[in-house]
């Protein structure tokens, strides 16, 4: 599974429900009471096959 996105509803602050939503159509709803997180690059770097251009 690919994680797509990572949402945050509040419904009592800090409590509130992350909702997980994976490829193929799988999610995860979290009640939490507080979240507290840290993010980080664990993947090595990659050479770009491509690049966007941009018309200004």
């Amino acid at each position: 599974l690919s994680l797509l996105a990572v949402s945050f509803v509040a419904f009592s602050k800090p409590a509130g429900i992350i909702e997980l939503v994976f490829s193929g159509g799988g999610t995860i709803m979290l009640d939490v009471e507080c979240i507290e997180a840290r993010l980080a690059d664990v993947g090595g770097s990659w050479e770009a096959t491509s690049r966007p251009v941009h018309r200004t």
